[in-house]
């Protein structure tokens, strides 16, 4: 089962671009939100978060790894799960390079919630991502639209889920 990425931004013309490049995938979507919206989307199984920004629900130093961490009870409004960001060593060179970064983030992301799905019988069909918590302020936002259709388009094709 393949899940759908919504990536939102506040945007109009960020929304644009990210659409043009996700054109012909149904899976994978921009829509024009304000931050504080996204978190109360009814259709997110799951939201993507930086790991610092996960704090809350204890996520474990795992280089290069994403995390799906269940939300509490007390977390009313939010979605079922998180997604965490990675982290990258120090010396890596592609730690400077918001591409690459967004590149490992988009793989990690991906490898974990399938493996989640496996595991569990609730899956996580539809998780969304800020635009800010990807990087994408960072980098032309056509070539970051190409490297998250990329990055999914491999995914679905080594594992032909």
């Amino acid at each position: 089962m393949k899940i759908t990425l919504l990536i939102f931004d506040s945007s109009d013309e960020v929304v644009g671009k990210l659409q043009t490049a996700f054109r012909g995938r149904p899976e994978l979507l921009a829509r024009q939100l304000q931050p504080s919206e996204i978190p109360t989307l009814q259709e997110l199984d799951a939201l993507y978060l930086t790991l610092p920004a996960a704090e809350r629900w204890n996520p474990r130093l795992i280089f290069y790894e994403s995390q799906v961490l269940k939300t509490k009870p007390q977390d009313s409004g939010w979605p079922l799960h998180v997604v965490t960001g990675i982290a990258m060593k120090r010396d890596d060179p592609r730690a400077s390079d918001p591409e690459a970064e967004l590149k490992l983030t988009m793989k990690a992301v991906l490898d974990a919630i399938e493996s989640y799905n496996h595991a569990n019988q609730n899956s996580i069909r539809t998780v969304g991502f800020w635009t800010e918590n990807l990087g994408i302020k960072h980098i032309d936002v056509p070539i970051a639209g190409e490297i998250i259709r990329s990055a999914y388009d491999q995914h679905y094709r080594q594992n032909r889920s």
